[in-house]
């Protein structure tokens, strides 16, 4: 019997699975995906059926027993009977066995990283896979458990789904910023991957009229000029694509602090940005996820307020050459989920290699 299905079991918790698992699950389902039939479902299958068509099962996220567990151990069961692969995918460092590496302090914890870490250990073993998005996340797994089956599958993102912005030559007289990440990361107060040059920077530049700043929560930590950010309000991980490039911004801020979690992260950010029309502006440290972004993009570590004011000005006389680059980099790394470079590894990682895609074998 042909092996044509993919099983995935999405955690709609988290945004990064919508790019992982839910859009390229529904890309799937369009002609663009040849032959393969896609389910994608929250409770487990058990269509007998089904199950002997299927060549793989992939979870998202599974950190805990709510997010993989029975589901789990239901298709290890019947795994020898049936012929599938099962596979867990990962993007985000959220697994200990000691605390080291831990999320920041400054990022309240969604879940605790030893138990994780726990639940992990034990249930690595009866995969016959795992995927990541980062080179970081694969060697940590295999440190942290000594589990080498670990394939790297980069992120992409989906064009259907940002609305293909319309090519500009020039930023606005005064620059629309973005902020889209969570403000929950600075709790209480704290700055969090805004520390070093970024609160001076944007609350003189917000001050004086420099900038037009949109975020999707409070700035507190921005005093007294907080009042004049534009604020949009939560969004659900369907709506996040349209709703930034609804906004469209001329910069799209990616600040981190240099810590083991935030290497472990993939360049979505900067994928996010080309696909709504905007420049990256983000932190460069030793590990930082935005290696491939123009060097105007990357904000030095230890620079001056003032000397970050500069970079903006000149990243603002350079917008029409850094979009140029983004947009190379995208289709030159496949990084645009249409693209057949992305669907034929994405579907190579979880098939091997006896399915057609647009007439080919991938």
């Amino acid at each position: 019997m042909k092996k044509d299905i993919i099983i995935i079991h999405c955690s709609d918790r988290f945004a990064c699975s919508w790019y992982r698992q839910r859009f390229v699950s529904m890309l799937l389902m369009t002609d663009r995906g040849g032959e393969v039939k896609t389910v994608l479902t929250r409770f487990e299958v058990t269509d007998d059926h089904v199950l002997a068509r299927t060549a793989a099962i992939l979870f998202g996220r599974p950190f805990s027993e709510e997010t993989g567990g029975s589901m789990i151990r239901h298709y290890v069961a019947k795994r020898n009977k049936y012929g599938y692969k099962i596979f867990a995918d990962y993007d985000d460092l959220l697994f200990s066995l000691d605390g080291t590496q831990a999320i920041p302090e400054y990022n309240p914890k969604p879940i605790d990283t030893v138990e994780a870490g726990k639940y992990l250990a034990k249930m690595l073993p009866k995969l016959d896979g795992v995927t990541v998005s980062t080179a970081f996340l694969k060697y940590a797994i295999a440190g942290v458990f000594g589990y080498d089956r670990v394939t790297i599958l980069p992120n992409a993102v989906p064009r259907y789904c940002f609305g293909y912005a319309r090519k500009r030559t020039a930023m606005r007289d005064v620059p629309r910023v973005l902020y889209a990440g969570s403000m929950g990361h600075f709790k209480d107060g704290r700055v969090g991957d805004f520390a070093g040059p970024w609160v001076p920077w944007l609350t003189e530049a917000v001050k004086n009229g420099e900038i037009e700043l949109h975020v999707f929560d409070n700035v507190k930590f921005l005093g007294d000029v907080a009042e004049k950010v534009k604020v949009h309000g939560g969004v659900s991980s369907a709506e996040f694509p349209a709703t930034i490039a609804a906004i469209e911004p001329d910069i799209y801020l990616a600040p981190l602090r240099p810590n083991n979690f935030n290497r472990a992260k993939s360049n979505l950010k900067l994928l996010e940005a080309t696909a709504i029309g905007a420049v990256l502006l983000c932190s460069d440290f030793e590990g930082t996820p935005y290696t491939e972004a123009h060097p105007l993009s990357r904000v030095a570590p230890g620079i001056m307020p003032a000397q970050l004011r500069q970079q903006v000005a000149m990243l603002k006389e350079r917008y029409a050459d850094v979009m140029e680059y983004q947009r190379k980099l995208m289709d030159m790394k496949g990084y645009w989920m249409e693209s057949d470079h992305y669907l034929e590894r994405f579907l190579r990682v979880y098939f091997g290699e006896n399915l057609l895609v647009n007439g080919r074998k991938v």
